[in-house]
């Protein structure tokens, strides 16, 4: 039987490729893993804690946001929308871009609330 964890993120990272409209190549190139690792990710959710992190990191989201609840595409396409717009994240120094994704987790975690009184 496969952990809760490990199904949502399984689902957050294919609602997160479908938001994007990518192909898993595109995807596993995205996110710097072989496309054989990712799409083993996909399926069952099953990765090391070092490749969570990885993924957490490029993407801009934490681990627990990408673990704790099955984000909806509609959802990753608000917070995509923030983040691409945010062509200064990259140039800030690791401890602002990790305020920045402290910002973005909550809210991920409006968005996740106002979902659930709908």
């Amino acid at each position: 039987m496969i952990p809760q964890k490990h199904k949502n993120l399984a689902n957050s990272l294919n609602n997160l490729r479908k938001a994007r409209g990518l192909s898993l190549s595109e995807f596993s190139k995205e996110l710097g893993l072989p496309k054989s690792t990712l799409q083993s990710i996909l399926e069952d959710g099953q990765t090391t804690l070092n490749t969570a992190i990885r993924i957490s990191e490029r993407l801009g989201i934490p681990v627990d946001a990408l673990t704790s609840e099955t984000l909806s595409v509609t959802q990753f396409k608000i917070l995509d929308g923030l983040i691409l717009r945010l062509n200064w994240y990259d140039q800030l120094p690791s401890h602002k871009q990790e305020a920045v994704r402290d910002h973005m987790y909550a809210l991920i975690q409006l968005i996740q609330e106002s979902q659930s009184a709908d």
